[in-house]
């Protein structure tokens, strides 16, 4: 996929922005604060509907107006046109159309472009909560698989349900001892919990399976071969490596099946606490990727150094299981990369993705540190001051 041209209304300092951009590599360059990272949020909201910095929809909003506005023209591997739309007002909430319809929900867009953004933020993958490794690991799956996705969505739509219930009961016994308990509704929300959940849990560990090659290959290419890493995932289950009984299953052989039966028993086992805690205690929501170097949790034990080399072999995996899973070349935003990471790593990064013949756009205060990684004929130049397009 190429992209290749974007209208930006209003988002941030760009208060009207259109830019045609080249389909090797786009550096976007200027001062600190000029609405760089913008472009490449703008890209994000026009191909997943939001941006990757974490906020609400009405901080993205320029000063002053009343809705954002980001419209995007690209060409597939097919060289097909492709078109979409994505506008927000602050009293209407956000509309999305594009090639295929009008009127689309979010999860109708994602995965129409295929997207892999490397920004300094995102060190807390290897670095952060399991929280962080498990957006990470939800954001590749609900871009390569709409069933994905669509579980997901009614997943995280049960747990509220479930919550909401368990909470608020716990709320009415704190007034009145007396109160009633629905737990037949409870147990309704359970059941759809337990459904979305096996599913989720389920394409998890395949995905793990399928991406862990590329992981180490990478970070063998970017390290010359001189650690061992994985990528390992723990649901929130009981296996044989736990300090469990022999009721235990292991998790490289289970089926949907197995991994139902085993959310039911925790339900069992767990439904007196999650009553009186009043909140959900198991479920996918809880499970961890780890990832290791030489055996060793990196969170914990790796440098500063190889968190960087990991955070670039796993956004390097994600490229080849979405090129692979989407049969199409997944476009690559580096935001702000120069300051995180040193020169050899960069070229190497650049390298491999001018193997891949991906549309790169890179975004720098110092255009001068590119010129020397590719062919000058191979780079468009775009200067941005204060939300503008500078021409030179």
């Amino acid at each position: 996929m190429i992209i290749d041209n974007i209208l930006i209304r209003n988002v941030r300092n760009h208060f009207f922005t259109e830019i045609e951009f080249n389909g090797n590599v786009n550096v976007i360059y200027g001062k600190n604060g000029a609405g760089k990272t913008s472009i490449l949020e703008s890209i994000s909201i026009g191909s997943l509907s939001k941006s990757f910095i974490s906020g609400s929809d009405s901080n993205l909003v320029s000063k002053g107006e009343e809705f954002y506005e980001v419209q995007i023209q690209s060409t597939n591997e097919l060289n097909l046109r492709y078109f979409a739309k994505v506008k927000y007002q602050l009293n209407n909430g956000k509309t999305i159309s594009n090639s295929y319809g009008d009127n689309l929900t979010p999860k109708e867009l994602i995965g129409t472009i295929p997207l892999i953004i490397l920004t300094p933020d995102y060190r807390i993958i290897t670095s952060g909560s399991p929280q962080s490794r498990r957006d990470f690991v939800d954001r590749i799956l609900s871009q390569s698989n709409k069933v994905y996705l669509d579980e997901l969505l009614k997943f995280k739509k049960a747990l509220k349900q479930r919550n909401n219930i368990l909470l608020q009961n716990k709320l009415n016994n704190s007034y009145n001892s007396n109160s009633q308990f629905d737990e037949d509704l409870l147990d309704v929300w359970t059941n759809q919990f337990i459904n979305h959940s096996s599913e989720l849990i389920f394409r998890r560990l395949q995905f793990v399976k399928e991406i862990q090659p590329h992981f180490s290959e990478f970070y063998g290419l970017v390290s010359n071969n001189s650690e061992a890493v994985s990528l390992e995932y723990q649901p929130n289950l009981v296996f044989n490596n736990s300090n469990s009984n022999s009721n235990s299953l292991d998790k490289n052989d289970l089926k949907l099946e197995d991994i139902r039966n085993k959310l039911n028993q925790k339900y069992k086992n767990l439904k007196f606490e999650e009553i009186k805690r009043g909140t959900t205690l198991f479920g996918p929501q809880k499970d961890e990727f780890l990832i290791k170097i030489n055996n060793n949790i990196a969170r914990e034990f790796a440098s500063q150094g190889q968190h960087k080399t990991l955070l670039i072999s796993l956004k390097f995996a994600e490229f080849q299981y979405l090129k692979n899973k989407r049969n199409e070349i997944p476009i690559f935003l580096l935001d702000d990369i120069f300051s995180e990471i040193d020169s050899y790593r960069i070229k190497m990064v650049i390298e491999l993705l001018r193997q891949n013949s991906s549309q790169i756009f890179i975004t720098t205060t110092n255009p001068k540190q590119v010129e020397d990684v590719f062919n000058q004929e191979s780079i468009k130049f775009i200067h941005i001051n204060d939300g503008k397009v500078q021409n030179e």
